[in-house]
């Protein structure tokens, strides 16, 4: 995973301010994989646990996104679809790589 400072696509820093401590947003993180772990019950929907993730790392590709959100891979679609439209996460090409898209918080630019 990268993080921001690390950041291959080369686009401007999220518009989003995020007030939470970044141990804070892991706490949360690991206490979700816990639950979900031990009850098969998330406390956190998709899209959330992405943002959190995104919010502590900056971008990450869409392939590990995928990973993380803990969808199956058509749900995983319909989360970025929905937090694409609503001009949370944006994507874009790797400039090095076109086959890799790097996934950002923050509206298209």
């Amino acid at each position: 995973m990268a993080n921001q400072s690390d950041d291959p696509a080369g686009t401007k820093p999220s518009t989003i301010s995020i007030r939470i401590k970044k141990d804070e947003l892991r706490a949360i993180l690991e206490f979700d994989r816990q639950v979900r772990n031990a009850n098969g019950v998330p406390i956190l929907s998709p899209e959330g646990r992405l943002l959190l993730r995104l919010a502590l790392d900056g971008a990450m590709s869409v392939s590990a996104a995928q990973l993380e959100s803990g969808a199956s891979p058509s749900g995983y679609f319909n989360v970025l679809r929905r937090l694409k439209a609503a001009g949370l996460v944006n994507t874009v090409v790797d400039k090095d790589d076109a086959r890799v898209k790097w996934l950002h918080i923050g509206k298209e630019s």
